[in-house]
């Protein structure tokens, strides 16, 4: 058994209490009765009364006051761990999040209504697992392939507008990262949903559906938009349009429904193209094709909410009250005071809904909990399952998205826990941004961008410029960033990580529930190594950490410039929506 809210159950303590209150108020009952008459008269003289019934009455009070704070503390039961045999196809949708789609053609928006259209594919899925790539200019697995819907749906919700840095559209870029995805394996059980504006500014697209092709992937595309098209507003903080999104002539740009090139994705892989309707009757046309593709067995472990049991207790809580209210201490039928019946009905009201009042808060600071202790046993799966549990209870504490994060990382998910960090940063208080940051550059050092890593150690000493542990981090992320642009110089050749033990990261801790300090001393180096990190740390004065940070201002500067020249060679447009 399980109980959602363990806190209650510390008022069991008041049982002894009333049981004393209760003999301690019969017996002086009795003493002051003993002061008017004597022993031989009273049972003549006091008839009506009922020692029995009023012990059973007592009785009673205390039954009813011990389930009904079993019943606060909901206990649960039912939920387990199992293997779950499914029968399905893998889907992967790829969403366009370019500047493009906030044109308001259709309602809201075309991205609001993409991912209205993504979010109802999803409910429309039995057994199918499910995965998410958002595209611009360059294009990134936002959700990997899952069998949690749930998962996928908190993921689809983090999804907006300019969220991939590369601007622009790249269909090509789409649809390379989105058939690398799918397992490598297979040549068949593979769709892929493309739902776009399909306003592609650049890329080979007819190669990569070649190659998708090649792979197997069958392509739907969902165009959204109007062939007449809309200008792209662009808002302030306040959400308020300042002005519409211009092309380098300084020409308002209108963005059009380009419908030609989906329907020749499509028909390229033997899919069919839909242009996004009100009525979304394309999805399930699209859910209807996919549903008569031959299937693969799907096997995937999946967690089951414990269920709520608090009604069995509370029902006993109800029948104990209703003996308390009809049940007299005197052997003669008497009237049940009006008073007494009121406070008892209070009683229970405040017993009937205080299990419902506060829940979903409570209930995600358990599981947020329980996700932490999971995260420091190492079990970072369920740990993320636990975190995403308590999402969906509490979608706005950005401390769950930090913990998200880590846990995702610790599995090696590198994207989607970078994109639960970057939420968190987004929402959170000064210590958990730095803490975010922090953690967004020991993925990216994992990664090998060291670059991005050495941005995101500079982020976190913008807002905590006294962090030893950024400081030093950042030395090395720039130190390695060096060795590889001279391996790039030279050749691949030897010495291509050092040991992990040589950086720190004493901050890849899940944050404790209610906002409380991240504990200090997680994964710091042990032995030899540890003091060395330390000797580091102190060696580095502040100048050189104003050294680093104009030697990464410089790289970005320089990787801006490269980045642009080989726009140029590519003969780009111009175009960044």
């Amino acid at each position: 058994m399980h109980f959602a809210r363990p806190e209650y159950l510390y008022l069991l303590w008041g049982i002894p209490v009333l049981a004393a209150f209760f003999a301690w108020s019969m017996w002086r009952r009795r003493k002051a009765l003993a002061l008017l008459i004597s022993p031989a008269l009273e049972r003549h003289l006091v008839v009506e009364f009922s020692r029995a019934r009023a012990v059973a009455r007592a009785l009673l009070e205390l039954v009813f006051f011990t389930t009904a704070v079993v019943a606060l503390a909901r206990p649960q039961w039912g939920a387990k761990l199992e293997t779950v045999r499914r029968h399905g196809v893998d889907i992967v949708v790829a969403l366009d999040t370019s500047y493009s789609m906030n044109a308001e053609d259709v309602s809201p928006s075309r991205l609001e209504k993409a991912k209205s259209e993504v979010r109802s594919l999803i409910g429309r899925l039995k057994g199918d697992r499910i995965g998410l790539v958002v595209f611009a200019g360059s294009a990134v697995v936002q959700c990997p392939l899952t069998l949690d819907y749930g998962a996928a749906n908190l993921f689809l919700d983090a999804v907006g507008a300019g969220m991939v840095p590369e601007p622009g559209t790249a269909l090509a870029a789409a649809i390379t990262t989105s058939t690398a995805a799918f397992s490598t394996r297979e040549r068949k059980y593979k769709v892929l949903v493309i739902v776009t504006d399909g306003e592609d500014l650049e890329g080979d697209v007819a190669e990569a559906t070649r190659r998708a092709k090649e792979e197997g992937v069958l392509i739907f595309t969902v165009g959204v938009g109007t062939p007449e098209g809309r200008p792209i507003p662009v808002r302030d903080e306040k959400g308020d349009v300042v002005e519409y999104r211009k092309d380098p002539n300084g020409q308002v740009v209108l963005s059009r429904l380009d419908e030609r090139t989906l329907a020749q994705i499509a028909l390229e892989t033997g899919g069919r193209y839909y242009r996004a309707t009100t009525s979304e009757g394309e999805l399930e046309a699209i859910y209807d094709e996919v549903s008569r593709l031959e299937k693969k067995e799907l096997e995937s472990k999946l967690f089951q909410n414990y269920e709520d049991r608090f009604q069995y207790p509370l029902s006993v809580a109800v029948a104990a009250m209703i003996g308390v209210l009809a049940m007299s201490e005197r052997r003669s039928r008497s009237r049940v005071r009006p008073e007494a019946m009121s406070s008892k009905v209070a009683l229970f009201l405040l017993a009937l809904l205080l299990p419902a009042a506060g829940s979903r808060a409570d209930s995600a600071g358990a599981k947020n909990k329980e996700g932490n202790r999971l995260f420091k046993e190492r079990n970072y799966e369920e740990a993320e399952k636990a975190y995403l549990q308590a999402q969906a209870e509490a979608p706005n504490r950005p401390d769950l998205q930090y913990n998200l994060g880590n846990a995702l990382v610790k599995q090696k998910k590198y994207e989607p826990g970078l994109q639960s960090l970057r939420n968190a940063v987004a929402k959170a208080d000064r210590g958990l941004r730095a803490r975010g940051w922090f953690n967004s550059g020991n993925a990216l050092f994992e990664m090998g961008r060291y670059q991005d890593a050495a941005a995101s150690y500079v982020e976190a000493l913008r807002i905590d410029p006294a962090d030893r542990d950024a400081k030093h981090n950042l030395e090395l992320a720039q130190r390695k960033l060096q060795e590889q642009q001279k391996q790039k110089a030279q050749s691949q050749g030897e010495g291509k990580d050092q040991p992990r033990s040589d950086r720190r990261d004493s901050k890849q801790q899940p944050k404790p529930d209610r906002g409380e300090p991240d504990p200090k001393g997680g994964d710091k180096p042990a032995g030899s190594d540890a003091a060395r990190a330390k000797q580091s740390d102190e060696s580095l004065s502040k100048r050189r950490a104003l050294e680093l940070l104009d030697a990464v201002n410089s790289q970005e500067l320089a990787e801006q410039r490269k980045r642009a020249a080989e726009r140029q060679r590519r003969k780009i447009t111009g175009k960044d929506w």
